[in-house]
C-alpha cells in the first residue's frame, strides 16, 4: 500500500480475518486508493461493518461460500437418492483441509446444513484432511475403516475428493459412495470421468481475477461505481465431464494468447 499512488492504483485483495485487513484496508482508502475483494472474504464484514469502519462497502468478486456449501450438500443428497436409493441410511463424513479457513469452513457448514436436515442422514465429526493429498488420503482411509458404514464424502476443497477418489478404487466401491467437493483440477475432472468422484463444485476463479480490474478501469476511468460480481455455482458430473475436461484444458491457450497481445 505504500509503493500505490491514490488516484492511479487499485488494490485487489482475499480477506482472511476480519481484524487484521481493516487497518491496512483502511490506509489504502485515506490514500484514495480502491479497494476490491476477491475469492475469498468473512461474513463479519457485511454492510454495517463496512459502513462503519470503511464509509463504503467494497465490492466482492467471487463465490458466496454458504450458499455454495448448501448447494454441495443438496447435490450430494440427489445423487446418493439416484445412486444408493431413496431408502438408503446415508453416513456422512465431512471433511475440511483448514479448519477455521473463512471460506473453507463456511462451505463446510453449508453443506452439513443442507444435508444434515434430512431424516435418512447421520453426521460425522468433521475430518481435518490437511492440504497434503497422501496425508488425506491415509486419513480418509483410516476413517472409513473405523466406520464402514461411511457411503458419502464431502470436502470443502479438492484435497478430500482426491483421497476419497483413492478410497473407491482400492475399495472397489463405485456404485456405493458418492464423493462430492469443490475445484476442478484435472485430478477431480479425470475421478469424474472414471467414476471415482461423482461431483464438483467449480467457481470460476478465471473471472474472480479478471473482474476485479475490469471493475477498477471503469471507475478510475468513468466514475462507474464498482459493484459485486458473484461468479455462482458450477456443478460438474457425469452429464458435463466432456465439456469440463474439453474447457480445462483450453486455459493454456487463452494465457498463450494473453502473453503474445498484451504487456502485464
Amino acid at each position: 500500500i505504500d509503493s500505490l499512488e491514490g488516484g492511479k492504483d487499485l488494490l485487489a485483495t482475499t480477506v482472511l480475518d476480519e481484524s487484521s485487513y481493516a487497518a491496512p484496508v483502511k490506509k489504502a482508502l485515506d490514500k484514495n486508493i480502491p479497494v476490491a475483494q476477491y475469492n475469498t472474504t468473512v461474513d463479519a464484514w457485511d454492510f454495517d461493518f463496512m459502513m462503519s469502519e470503511f464509509g463504503q462497502v467494497l465490492p466482492y468478486v467471487g463465490q458466496r461460500a454458504y450458499p455454495a456449501g448448501n448447494a454441495v450438500g443438496i447435490t450430494a443428497y440427489q445423487k446418493a437418492q439416484e445412486i444408493l436409493g431413496e431408502d438408503e441410511r446415508l453416513t456422512v463424513l465431512p471433511c475440511i483441509a483448514v479448519p477455521g479457513h473463512p471460506a473453507l469452513q463456511v462451505r463446510t457448514d453449508g453443506f452439513e446444513n443442507s444435508i444434515g436436515q434430512q431424516d435418512n442422514v447421520e453426521m460425522l465429526d468433521e475430518l481435518n484432511v490437511s492440504t497434503d493429498v497422501s496425508q488425506a488420503t491415509t486419513r480418509v482411509q483410516d476413517a472409513y475403516n473405523a466406520n464402514p458404514d461411511i457411503n458419502v464424502i464431502l470436502g470443502s476443497g479438492f484435497w478430500a475428493p482426491a483421497a476419497a477418489a483413492q478410497l473407491v478404487d482400492n475399495e472397489g466401491l463405485q456404485d456405493e459412495m458418492v464423493v462430492g467437493g469443490f475445484d476442478l483440477p484435472s485430478s477431480t475432472l479425470n475421478g469424474i470421468q472414471n467414476g471415482t468422484i461423482t461431483f464438483t463444485v467449480g467457481q470460476d476463479p478465471y473471472s474472480q481475477g479478471y473482474r476485479p480490474v475490469h471493475l477498477a478501469y471503469q471507475y478510475m476511468d468513468r466514475g462507474i461505481p464498482m459493484k459485486d460480481f458473484i461468479t455462482g455455482v458450477s456443478i460438474v458430473d457425469e452429464s458435463n465431464i466432456d465439456f469440463a475436461q474439453k474447457r480445462s484444458g483450453s486455459w493454456s491457450d487463452l494465457v498463450d494468447y494473453q502473453d503474445q497481445n498484451y504487456d502485464v
